[in-house]
């Protein structure tokens, strides 16, 4: 849309923009605050209310230590039990959550349902109510589904401890719940460490007495030998290579018996997840790192060379080599062995966390530790196949040895051999034996109770000031946003920055002036109160046009505006008044022959006015009503007949206006509205500028943009926009300060008060002496009788 109008201040204290400013949001909010407060206060009354009828809700809480011990079920044969490194609070966490926990803590709180020893009261968590009305103890699906919706679990930071949280409406049966559930968590991890270490004590036992009856077997033969043969020693060599031969097939059993038992192992855990089978044989082909595997295999190997150097007769060779290169190897073995731990953790902490969230709903709850569990199972396992790979080269290479024995003593070493082997692997797994056998004794639960719940005295909920702090801010933002919203779908003109960010030029704005069409405000308070901030904004649309004169004199004005009652003859009205102040020669024309109101406001006759002059039954002297204000004279509009609603359109109302221009300093029109009419689209291209009267907070943009349109369509050219109706205070939230710049009101004669109805009362019978002043002044013409 091309309006025409120049860039330029409305009054020159603000400068045109086309962003928000922080001020210009405030200035909205503070327009809003009503829905602000209203909202605000809603919500505030909300929460309240829902704070006090709801039930209160008790928090009690119970504190686990989870010992971080290597479990037996992954404990190495060949090795003592060690501290590990990772920590298991994760799949302690995942166990808490899981059904079938919460079906064991159930099933005891079915056993024992009430709340306290008197046995009169149940627990409400067990609570079920019978076909006839009594109630009954619920079943233990959904008393288990109740008690994992009312408990939580936390650890603690930088610490083994978890804590076990419950919530109840109940303060008794929040410390009975997180009790209880403390207390079965325990037993349960107690029965799983049990049967782990039960479970490799039985093949421990099994692994000794057949070792034993293999030990009993190769004595036998030896000594059956030496009494047939007569052969009872071997030379040294023989017995060297012999000794280092039973040892290594010693220890290659050993590892046999270790592989087979972590194999064991492994396949308790597939038992314990028997619908995780495919999730396990993933974790078990991840553990196949080509990269661990080469390290193990170096490890092995290294181990195996150590294992040799030191079970060598130290007294026939130099022990001082011997010892440097023990320490080497022992050296290496120590970095690969960190390099091993680096790459085993790395692997921990970058697996893929999608697995152990599909565990977690696994009856059990066991994905998320069996699957680091399995993981290290199978690491252990190919350590021990590599450590066997190495064993059987060694070996191959003393077998080699072992065949250069003379003939007459093979057979005596060999059975030597079988029953050194026999001996060194029964004593291993017997005093591994003894050991599972004095844990198992002796085990106890990965988890104790460090602190047990106790009844809270006061709820955690509600809490009155969070609730009514949160209902605070959501009230703030509910109505921050209603407002915000409200501002950017509304389409109505608000402020004069409104209309200069659409480049329009505001020649200025009344503060609340009185609109067409209320008869109980006074239209002319240019007279009633030439002091006050309404006359000071018609006094300023006059000084705006005069500065215009430089561009393009406006000699005749057109007042209009696009709908009814915003303001446009009073508008007119009072800019006249203020120009004929300024000692202009003024005519003003009542050109609204469909509504008039101007000899209303000035209590004037009617007839004979503008339509007679057009119409050819009176002449220009006849229709104009002299000084009725110093320096101002009026034509009003007169009566339309159904004939004449056309007679703005004829040819002599161009004349008439050219007759005037030549009269009168100034010729002000007030035309009817655009946008209802077209009479105004008629004067528009006869004047030389048009103003546009609008009502702030009511006139639409759209409206004006398309009164504009017709305006310009007609020929017209816009000289600007008066805003009516606009309160500064209101629209910029106080930022503009007071309207009035404080005249003594005593001095001249203007009652100063703010109380509403004396203020109107003293203002309306200001402007009726002026106006009888007036009138008498008019009477006293000669001419006025022949009006009349």
């Amino acid at each position: 849309m091309n309006t025409n109008l120049p860039d330029m201040p409305y009054d020159g204290s603000e400068s045109a923009g086309t962003g928000f400013s922080i001020q210009e949001y405030l200035s909205t909010l503070l327009r809003g605050k009503w829905i602000i407060l209203i909202s605000f206060g809603v919500c505030v009354l909300v929460m309240l209310i829902y704070t006090l009828i709801s039930r209160p809700v008790y928090e009690s809480s119970s504190l686990v230590l989870v010992n971080m011990k290597q479990q037996l079920g992954s404990m190495s044969i060949s090795e003592s039990p060690r501290d590990i490194s990772e920590s298991k609070i994760a799949n302690e966490l995942a166990i808490l959550k899981s059904r079938l926990l919460a079906e064991a803590v159930a099933q005891t709180l079915l056993e024992n349902p009430y709340l306290d020893d008197q046995r009169k009261e149940t627990l409400p968590v067990v609570r079920s109510a019978g076909q006839d009305g009594r109630q009954t103890l619920a079943s233990v699906g959904a008393v288990a589904g109740r008690v994992r919706r009312a408990m939580d679990f936390a650890p603690e930071r930088e610490s083994d401890v978890i804590r076990i949280i419950a919530r109840s409406a109940d303060a008794r049966e929040s410390a009975i719940l997180a009790n209880t559930f403390a207390e079965v968590f325990q037993e349960h991890e107690l029965s799983i460490t049990r049967m782990r270490s039960k479970s490799l004590r039985e093949f421990l036992q099994q692994q000794v007495n057949a070792k034993r009856q293999a030990l009993e077997k190769a004595e036998s033969e030896l000594k059956n030998y030496m009494q047939s043969s007569g052969v009872v020693s071997l030379d040294a060599q023989a017995s060297r290579v012999t000794q280092q031969l039973s040892t290594l097939e010693a220890s290659r059993d050993g590892v046999d018996i270790e592989i087979e038992s972590l194999t064991k192992t492994l396949a308790t855990y597939q038992e314990r997840l028997p619908e995780q089978e495919r999730e396990a044989a993933k974790v078990i082909k991840q553990a196949n790192d080509p990269y661990i595997r080469r390290i193990q295999e170096q490890l092995a190997s290294l181990q195996v060379q150590r294992d040799v150097l030191m079970n060598t007769d130290l007294s026939a060779v130099g022990k001082e080599i011997y010892s440097q290169k023990l320490k080497e190897i022992e050296g290496q073995i120590n970095n690969l062995q960190k390099k091993l731990d680096e790459r085993t953790s790395s692997f921990l902490q970058t697996s893929p966390s999608g697995e152990i969230g599909s565990m977690q709903a696994d009856p059990a709850g066991y994905l998320t530790q069996a699957r680091q569990k399995i993981f290290e199972t199978q690491m252990q396992i190919q350590a021990l196949q590599s450590k066997k790979s190495a064993l059987n080269n060694v070996i191959r290479q003393y077998e080699s040895e072992f065949g250069q024995i003379p003939r007459k003593s093979i057979d005596l070493a060999n059975l030597q051999r079988n029953r050194l082997s026999a001996e060194k692997l029964y004593l291993m797994v017997d005093e591994k034996f003894n050991e599972v056998s004095i844990v198992e004794k002796s085990e106890f639960a990965n988890v104790g109770v460090v602190d047990k719940a106790a009844v809270p005295a006061v709820p955690v909920s509600p809490v009155l000031s969070i609730n009514i702090m949160l209902g605070a801010l959501i009230g703030l933002a509910l109505g921050v946003g209603v407002v915000l919203m409200r501002e950017y779908i509304d389409v109505r003109i608000h402020t004069p920055d409104d209309l200069k960010r659409k480049g329009y030029k505001v020649l200025s704005y009344a503060s609340c002036a009185p609109t067409d069409g209320d008869p109980s405000a006074p239209p002319l308070v240019s007279i009633a109160e030439p002091f006050s901030a309404y006359a000071e904004a018609y006094r300023r649309l006059r000084t705006n046009l005069k500065i215009d004169e430089a561009a393009g004199r406006f000699k005749n004005i057109l007042v209009t505006s696009p709908n009814p009652g915003e303001g446009k003859s009073t508008t007119a009205c009072n800019l006249a008044i203020a120009f004929a102040h300024a000692e202009r020669k003024v005519l003003l024309v009542d050109a609204d022959i469909r509504k008039p109101t101007i000899h209303l406001n000035f209590r004037l006759q009617p007839m004979p006015g503008l339509t007679s002059l057009l119409g050819g039954t009176a002449s220009l002297k006849e229709v104009v009503r002299r000084q009725v204000v110093p320096n101002l004279d009026i034509i009003c509009a007169g009566s339309l007949e159904p004939r004449d609603v056309e007679i703005l359109g004829r040819k002599n109302i161009r004349s008439f206006i050219e007759q005037s221009d030549q009269t009168y300093d100034v010729v002000i029109l007030d035309s009817s509205p655009v946008l209802p009419v077209s009479d105004p689209l008629t004067l528009t291209s006869l004047a030389d500028g048009t103003i546009l009267v609008i009502s702030a907070n009511e006139t639409r943009l759209a409206t004006l943009e398309r009164t504009v349109e017709l305006l310009e369509g007609a020929g017209g050219k816009i000289a600007g926009v008066f805003l009516n109706n606009f309160d500064a205070r209101r629209a910029y939230g106080g930022f503009y300060g007071s309207d009035r710049y404080g005249y003594y009101a005593g001095a001249y004669g203007v009652n100063g008060s703010t109380n509403g109805q004396r203020r109107l009362k003293d203002i309306t019978a200001n402007v009726a002496a002026r106006i009888s002043t007036y009138i008498s002044q008019i009477k006293s013409h000669s001419g006025f009788q022949k009006h009349v």
